[in-house]
């Protein structure tokens, strides 16, 4: 791996426990948000397989 691929991916959590932090600041729960962001990423995943 490189280091700027790792760059970004640190740049990028840190970027979604913010949003995350904030909207909970703000009342919101982001439990189901990233529930169901998992949950998207494996149907899409699964959606992308090839069928044999």
């Amino acid at each position: 791996m490189s280091i700027d691929l790792i760059g970004k991916a640190v740049y990028t959590a840190i970027w979604v426990a913010a949003v995350s932090l904030f909207m909970e600041l703000l009342g919101l729960s982001t439990q189901k948000w990233l529930t169901a962001g998992g949950m998207g990423t494996v149907l899409l995943s699964l959606a992308g397989r090839e069928v044999q």
